[in-house]
């Protein structure tokens, strides 16, 4: 596995498309901005963070507009624990799928050598009698 899944989220982030844990700090200040050294340490060494931070922020930004800020304070921090969980089981949903295309891409193709040796040694085999 090279850690990033088909959806284009990745057990563990790269910075390459930007950096997303943590709070945007023109929007806030926080301990935890987006591409700051704790940001991105959780982005790179905690697994299926970066994917959290992104559900947690299609959540967030969803329940601000609708709800307004308040609201959003009241379930920035108690939405993490259970999209965690979700990123988490996302991220092994993917890493799964891969693991079972490459197993049944390799049982093909082993079948298909082994359909074509044995073709070959019944040829040889009508040869010899």
């Amino acid at each position: 596995m090279n850690g990033v899944d088909e959806f284009g989220e990745s057990w563990f982030g790269t910075g390459k498309n930007g950096w997303t844990v943590g709070r945007d700090p023109k929007a806030a200040k926080s301990i935890i901005n987006e591409g700051s050294f704790i940001g991105k340490a959780l982005e790179l060494y905690c697994p299926a963070m970066e994917t959290m931070s992104i559900d947690h922020d299609k959540l967030t930004g969803a329940i601000k507009s609708k709800y307004g800020k308040t609201a959003f304070d009241a379930t920035n921090a108690i939405t993490m624990p259970p999209l965690y969980v979700g990123a988490v089981v996302k991220e092994s949903a993917a890493s799964a799928s891969k693991v079972a295309t490459a197993a049944s891409k390799g049982a093909k193709a082993a079948g298909s050598a082994v359909s074509k040796g044995g073709k070959a040694v019944l040829e040889a085999a009508k040869r010899l009698t």
